[in-house]
């Protein structure tokens, strides 16, 4: 049985448990291909009352929670904890990148299904994990690279690292989808059509394979190893009958 498999199997387990014991159950932190395996699930009724949470506003990994509150007859908290990574001296600290955080974390032992986004603000990250081992990295979490942090659990990341950027616009040749992500990111036509064939493209969750797909207004596009964009629509069209397109990328 294939990792897909796994997972599907997982899911309607954890769905049928939630109905049968009138309960919540939750996964770990699901990535987007995951995520769309579970909307694939939903569509064909197999799981039932699924809500993502991610801790922070437009995270895109999330704990898939099954149950509700009509059925378990209470409500639920999610199980999710931010922690706050600082330089010890703010003068000697390094700018810190995902890489280098996410990489700082794994070595503690974590897992990485445990961890949600990260979030980087210069010499400081937010990091969303299951709330079971916050402590456990608070108190151990002590260097990222050749800085020494401190690490704590905090009540939410800033707000100006989660909020939507404010809308972009750029030139595109078509509606189709591979040509917005090509003007998005700067890259050919070509290459955006091989993000495809690599499954690499996501819109709201969902793994899309078709490049020619024509996006809604208010869709989120991910694209792993590129980034993040929610499509605003087309603002008006040139001379020369290219579309001016507007988006939201995410930082």
């Amino acid at each position: 049985m294939d990792e897909t498999e796994i997972l599907k199997k997982r899911l309607v387990e954890l769905s049928d448990r939630s109905r049968a014991r009138g309960v919540y159950e939750s996964t770990d932190f699901l990535n987007l291909a995951q995520q769309s395996v579970l909307q694939t699930l939903q569509r064909g009724g197999k799981v039932q009352a699924v809500t993502l949470y991610g801790g922070v506003a437009n995270a895109e990994r999330k704990l898939a929670v099954f149950g509700s509150a009509d059925d378990c007859g209470y409500d639920y908290i999610p199980e999710i904890k931010i922690l706050k990574l600082s330089p010890v001296s703010e003068k000697f600290g390094e700018e810190l990148s995902h890489r280098d955080v996410l990489g700082a974390v794994l070595s503690l032992g974590i897992k990485r299904e445990l961890t949600g986004d990260i979030l980087i603000d210069g010499k400081t990250a937010y990091i969303v994990v299951k709330e079971a081992i916050a402590d456990y990295i608070a108190e151990n979490l002590k260097s990222v690279r050749h800085t020494d942090v401190i690490c704590r659990i905090t009540d939410a990341a800033p707000d100006d690292l989660t909020r939507e950027p404010a809308p972009q616009t750029f030139l595109s040749s078509s509606e189709r989808l591979d040509c917005i992500i090509a003007a998005v990111y700067n890259i050919s036509r070509n290459t955006a059509k091989e993000l495809f064939a690599k499954e690499r493209v996501f819109i709201d969750g969902a793994l899309k394979t078709n490049p020619s797909a024509i996006l809604k207004e208010n869709e989120i596009v991910s694209v792993r190893g590129k980034g993040r964009f929610i499509y605003k629509g087309i603002e008006n069209t040139t001379k020369k009958g290219r579309y001016k397109i507007s988006v939201a990328v995410f930082g």
